[in-house]
């Protein structure tokens, strides 16, 4: 089993959830079905096409699924987390921290914000520009 940390606000809906859950065993899953067993794929991916289109976000098929919130959650970590890409790469269960690089390690800023921000680490160590 992987332990993989939860950003703070969906850590905050599923406690939510949970509290509001007929199932309150610690040993129940927090998305249970009534039978108090692991939800299937096929209905978490029933799920999200309804939250897709709740969201009018349907029309973006395939691009966003369940593999495509797992490719932001990698980005995040690293670009906005500032995690180093070893932990990254083990929580997202990969072998090689290069592939995780390869994969997930784009920059989103913009140059000037990249090159403000390269700039401004080096005169924090006192790298003259």
């Amino acid at each position: 089993m992987r332990v993989v940390p939860l950003f703070p606000e969906l850590r905050q809906l599923l406690l939510k959830w949970k509290l509001k859950s007929p199932f309150t065993d610690p040993d129940d899953y927090v998305l249970v079905t009534t039978a108090r067993g692991p939800v299937q794929q096929r209905n978490t991916q029933r799920t999200l096409a309804k939250a897709k289109q709740a969201a009018g976000l349907d029309s973006l098929e395939g691009r966003l699924s369940w593999h495509s919130l797992r490719h932001s959650a990698g980005s995040v970590w690293l670009t906005e987390y500032g995690l180093p890409v070893t932990t990254v790469s083990a929580m997202m269960g990969h072998s090689n921290p290069s592939f995780t690089l390869a994969c997930y390690g784009r920059d989103p800023r913009n140059t000037e914000t990249m090159v403000a921000d390269v700039l401004a680490r080096a005169a924090v160590a006192g790298i003259p520009a």
